[in-house]
């Protein structure tokens, strides 16, 4: 007997390749159905800024022509995402939902009413952990506390294996028999109206590991975005460079103008004027 169709929900993990949450689907058997629920108002204090949803939009109409190709159309719905879920449930006869975790706490707050809502409902859930090798509340010093060093921190992971592989990007999708009602990506308004991110396409690469890059990079160089502890913390460009880029490897990539410059003023160009 076949089994009935899974959803698979799509939040921040737009992408085929490692995506535990459709392995599982695939896992399962059935048709898959992949749904991105608009829903910023639920994001608490991270509601996404306009460049976010520049990207966003980018993304999502990249990932929905790979799945087209891979015989699944990509659901577009607006929010709540608790009603739109019960709703394509009861549309397409799913048994199951499935969605990576995510770690933000009014997503987490939003994700235990989605998954209780649902079982209520004789819906099955699976919740896979996607972004992180660990969950955060796994990893604690002897004191039963987070860490405060990440050496230490760093130390303790290495203790428990070596992380998974990463998963294959499916090959085939069984798509369902009746295609569900989707919005047009443009209903989403996630471009401005104003094409002032008319630049962004030549130097941005739209996909959740550009972003990942861009925020985990920044907040140690920097001190500031998601992780900004110690406040006060500017790391020297010219040391860190010196340190982990020797022969300058990204500053050629990423400032063309000097990329010409022997490895000894790579790290520091105005001093080459002297030399």
């Amino acid at each position: 007997m076949t089994p009935s169709p899974s959803i698979v929900w799509l939040r921040n993990d737009l992408r085929l390749a490692d995506n535990p949450a459709l392995h599982a689907a695939l896992k399962r058997g059935g048709p898959v159905i992949a749904v991105f629920i608009w829903a910023p108002d639920e994001e608490g204090e991270w509601r996404p800024g306009a460049a976010s949803r520049w990207w966003l939009h980018q993304s999502l109409e990249r990932l929905g022509g790979e799945l087209e190709r891979l015989g699944v159309p990509l659901v577009l719905r607006l929010g709540p995402s608790s009603e739109t879920l019960q709703l394509l449930s009861q549309e397409t006869c799913a048994g199951a939902v499935f969605w990576n975790r995510r770690y933000e706490p009014a997503l987490i707050e939003r994700d235990q009413k989605v998954d209780e809502q649902l079982r209520a409902r004789d819906c099955r859930v699976h919740i896979s952990d996607s972004t992180l090798l660990f969950d955060p509340w796994t990893i604690r010093n002897k004191s039963n506390q987070p860490f405060q060093v990440f050496a230490a921190f760093w130390r303790a992971c290495l203790t428990l294996g070596d992380a998974p592989e990463p998963l294959a990007s499916p090959r085939k999708l069984i798509g369902p028999t009746k295609t569900p009602q989707s919005l047009a990506l443009a209903a989403l308004k996630l471009e401005p109206r104003i094409n002032w991110a008319a630049g962004f396409a030549g130097a941005w690469e739209p996909g959740e590991a550009g972003a990942a890059n861009n925020t985990l990079g920044w907040q140690w160089t920097a001190g500031c975005v998601a992780d900004s502890v110690p406040f006060f913390r500017i790391f020297n460009p010219v040391s860190q460079g010196e340190g982990f880029d020797p022969k300058g490897d990204y500053i050629r990539r990423w400032v063309p103008e000097i990329a010409g410059l022997p490895d000894q003023w790579i790290h520091r160009p105005w001093l080459s004027l002297h030399g």
